[in-house]
């Protein structure tokens, strides 16, 4: 008798450490999306009247809406795209190549351009690391040209750039970001893509860009999701920075 109720108080127990451990593995950390307006010096800028088109990621999706992470690359979430932080999750194995974490969990590098990864050990939590770098880069590219231009016009579709009577247009597309970490606590940020400048509809200058932000520090084992978080948000603003200043210096000289 006694030992049936050893059993059960085992079974009990262990179910008690399962149902706690859905509970909290999935509990998603995020925080409002801060912006800060670009502040790094740029090329005299020979334009004064242009039309800004980011293309489109997701088919029918604007830009400031898509959203990227380290699981399944760039997805279309409007409320994602307000906020920025992280998603502990032990229940499933994400598609990634190394196994650290974000805050004593474990997260990975995927590709955005269809890249194969190999999964690790399912026992191992994932952080699933959240970037809303389309809505971050379109304004923080929108505040650079909006310091630098007198007029200009922002366009999320091929229908509102179609629609601008303004000779110059600057087409944006980004092809890829990639986001992981590595080592453990450590974000990893790159963007590649392509600009053209377009006068009366003629392509004049073409260039294709990519920047690295590899390997910064997110904290410590002790910090706080908040501490980890504001630090994702500050690394991502750079990245943006730097591409903002590389695109315009070498499309719109």
């Amino acid at each position: 008798m006694k030992r049936n109720k050893i059993i059960l108080f085992a079974i009990c127990l262990i179910f008690l450490m399962t149902f706690i451990t859905s509970c909290t593995s999935s509990n998603p950390r995020r925080a409002p999306l801060v912006i800060t307006p670009y502040s790094q010096q740029l090329s005299v800028i020979g334009v004064d009247d242009i039309t800004i088109l980011f293309e489109e990621v997701i088919p029918g999706k604007p830009l400031n809406e898509t959203v990227w992470d380290n699981a399944v690359g760039p997805f279309w979430d409007v409320k994602e795209s307000s906020q920025i932080g992280f998603t502990p999750d032990s229940s499933r194995s994400w598609p990634v190549r190394f196994s650290v974490g974000v805050a004593g969990g474990s997260g990975g590098h995927t590709s955005t351009g269809g890249g194969v990864g190999v999964t690790t050990s399912p026992k191992l939590t994932k952080t699933r690391i959240i970037i809303p770098f389309g809505n971050i880069f379109s304004r923080i590219f929108e505040s650079a040209i909006k310091t630098n231009i007198k007029h200009y016009t922002t366009c999320y579709t091929p229908t509102c750039a179609s629609q601008s009577s303004v000779q110059n247009t600057l087409k944006i597309k980004i092809i890829n970001v990639s986001v992981w970490e590595e080592p453990i606590n450590h974000l990893n940020l790159t963007i590649h893509g392509n600009s053209a400048f377009l006068k009366n509809g003629k392509v004049v200058k073409d260039y294709e860009f990519t920047k690295p932000l590899l390997t910064q520090n997110l904290g410590t084992s002790a910090s706080s999701p908040n501490t980890f978080i504001n630090e994702m948000n500050r690394i991502s603003n750079i990245l943006a920075q730097d591409a903002s200043t590389d695109i315009i210096n070498n499309t719109l000289k």
